[in-house]
């Protein structure tokens, strides 16, 4: 996965899972926190060379 399609995906996929998250937590600063590291933990599989091979079904 190339940094572009990784952006794709961050952009397309944060707002729905921050919604997701905030029914969840019922806090927008932790609803937050969950998304930014769900994505950091993926941009660390992907970085390391790892694949993902469902990207939308890992988030």
């Amino acid at each position: 996965m190339t940094i572009r399609e990784f952006e794709t995906y961050f952009t397309r996929l944060y707002l729905p899972l921050g919604m997701y998250a905030l029914r969840i937590v019922d806090n927008a600063d932790d609803a937050e926190d969950i998304v930014e590291n769900t994505f950091m933990k993926a941009w660390q599989i992907v970085s390391s060379g790892s694949e993902i091979e469902n990207f939308n079904s890992y988030i």
